[in-house]
């Protein structure tokens, strides 16, 4: 089939670039372990019904923080179970 989408996905940067910097962060103020591996916040299926979701929520700066609270706060709260080693980078 040429030029069907069967689907679009948002690979996440502000949380890749909210964790990272928060990694370094917490290391730098705290001495707090950087993980050894790679960190997989996974990503998100944009489908008709959340796509006005999301690009309300990328608008701002102060829209995309408390929209990724909740994502944040469980990633960070086990980041063990993100946290791959870098021979499971696929």
């Amino acid at each position: 089939m040429s030029g069907v989408n069967f689907g679009f996905v948002d690979p996440e940067r502000f949380l890749k670039g909210y964790i990272a910097m928060r990694l370094l962060i917490e290391h730098a103020l705290h001495g707090a372990t950087i993980p050894t591996g790679w960190w997989n916040p996974g990503a998100q299926l944009i489908t008709q019904a959340n796509i006005q979701d999301i690009i309300t929520r990328q608008q701002s700066l102060d829209s995309r923080g408390p929209y990724f609270q909740p994502t944040i706060n469980q990633e960070f709260a086990n980041p063990s179970a993100y946290v791959k080693a870098y021979g499971n980078a696929k």
